[in-house]
């Protein structure tokens, strides 16, 4: 199965409390078009850190094995640390590329990561971002 995967997070402000969004889209077998929306948020974080939860949890979302992945974010960040080999400078970011890495190969899926540049009219990475910033939680 393919599945096509927009994330984004977002931070405010950055560190501070973050939001974190995906859209999965799929083809089901009878022809029709299957997507879902899924975001969260967290009291203290930074925008990097929702750049990284984004991609694990829509991981996390795929309950069947042996899918074809694409994975399409504005973010450099993730596509250097996920395709690139760039080695994280926190602890925390680090964990989160060992966990990635391990869903990967739990799963046998094979991703692909596609660079989108933000803010400049791709329907399904403006939605991930508004998702990501209603996700943001208010903090008083």
């Amino acid at each position: 199965m393919k599945i096509d995967i927009w994330t984004d997070g977002s931070c405010r402000p950055n560190p501070g409390p973050g939001g974190w969004a995906a859209i999965l889209k799929t083809k089901l077998p009878n022809g029709e078009t299957y997507e879902k929306e899924i975001s969260g948020g967290k009291d203290d974080s930074t925008n990097n850190e929702m750049e990284m939860l984004a991609v694990e949890m829509a991981l996390k979302a795929i309950t069947q094995q042996g899918c074809s992945i694409v994975i399409h974010t504005d973010s450099r960040m993730v596509i250097g640390l996920m395709a690139w080999g760039w080695k994280a400078k926190s602890s925390h970011l680090r964990q989160l590329v060992g966990r990635i890495s391990g869903r990967i190969s739990l799963g046998e899926h094979t991703v692909e990561y596609r660079k989108v540049i933000a803010h400049n009219g791709d329907k399904m990475n403006e939605r991930a971002d508004e998702l990501a910033k209603e996700a943001v939680p208010l903090v008083f």
